[in-house]
């Protein structure tokens, strides 16, 4: 999880953190989904999720370039992690929720 939270804005994959950890992507997940009931993916998408937020609401950066900087090759792919997690696209989540 220290891990996670460190690499967390760019790698969204099992296996660069077992890669990290010197272990397989499936015991990295048993050993996850033990412990936690949660399986990894879950946990990368959630940490990506949380700071999507964090820089939508308190940043002026498009998002565009949010989505660059937490490792989306593409605005679209980007946009549509975010709509199927939280049933608003970023646009709409910024516009609803900034202060």
């Amino acid at each position: 999880m220290e891990l996670l939270s460190i690499e967390g804005k760019v790698h969204h994959s099992t296996s660069f953190y077992a890669n990290k950890l010197c272990i397989t992507p499936n015991y990295l997940n048993e050993r996850v989904k033990n412990d936690t009931g949660i399986p990894v993916i879950k946990h990368i998408r959630h940490a990506l999720l949380i700071e999507a937020k964090k820089q939508l609401l308190y940043t002026d950066h498009s998002i565009n370039e949010i989505g660059m900087t937490l490792g989306f090759e593409d605005t679209s792919y980007f946009i549509r992690f975010f709509r199927k997690l939280t049933k608003k696209t970023p646009g709409e989540f910024r516009r609803k929720e900034k202060p």
